[in-house]
């Protein structure tokens, strides 16, 4: 995203180069999906707004359009199943361990989206740091305090999609549709949550990680 900001005139052709327009072109489509997922971020923060003003005045806030619900839905569907369908297809690791690398794809959603609005909105410095390659034990209570953000908002957004379940006295299509939505948006969360906690149980001893 640094990239993008300070070298955004090359990147779209205004300013002379010596990428060509495949190059620039594969530069962007390499970002579009972290990008998709800072924007997916930002509906969430916004989703969890709209949840709390329904809670508070169900009369003067209403359910969003069935449109509008069935959209974040689609994405989620779309992004699993590319991840799904890639380690399937091309890296052949067989159902078991595409299923693995999609709950790994869905747990990075959170970060990536972080990484995207903070480098793309307010532009923070950041140094490049390389992987660690020496894993190292990590208990439960810090596997969930390293997760703590995505435990959060795990909570909030399942907490949300109860109460309004509860509150749907109406049984409104559109409302059951949005309580979908705070369930689908909860996913990555859980994913986070649950590669976290697998991490931990796993690294049972410093070992060192071959990094291809």
């Amino acid at each position: 995203m640094q990239i993008l900001r300070e070298h955004f005139s090359e990147l779209i052709g205004i300013k002379k180069t010596r990428l060509n327009a495949g190059q620039r072109y594969h530069f962007f489509a390499g970002w579009l999906p972290w990008i998709a997922d800072g924007f997916n971020l930002m509906f969430t923060f916004l989703g969890v707004v709209w949840s709390v003003l329904m809670l508070y005045n169900p009369v003067l806030f209403n359910s969003p359009p069935l449109a509008i619900s069935l959209f974040p839905m689609f994405f989620f569907v779309f992004k699993a199943a590319k991840i799904l369908s890639l380690y399937l297809a091309l890296v052949g690791t067989g159902l078991g361990g595409a299923l693995k690398a999609t709950l790994a794809g869905l747990s990075l959603s959170y970060v990536i989206a972080k990484a995207v609005v903070s480098g793309l909105l307010f532009g923070r410095p950041m140094p490049f740091l390389r992987t660690p390659k020496l894993a190292t034990r990590s208990g439960i209570l810090k596997a969930l305090g390293e997760a703590w953000e995505e435990s959060l908002l795990l909570v909030l957004l399942v907490g949300l999609a109860i109460g309004l379940g509860i509150g749907n006295f109406n049984d409104s299509t559109e409302t059951w549709a949005w309580c979908g939505v705070l369930l689908t948006q909860a996913l990555p969360h859980l994913a986070s949550v649950v590669v976290s906690l697998v991490s931990a149980k796993t690294h049972a001893k410093p070992e060192l990680v071959y990094a291809g």
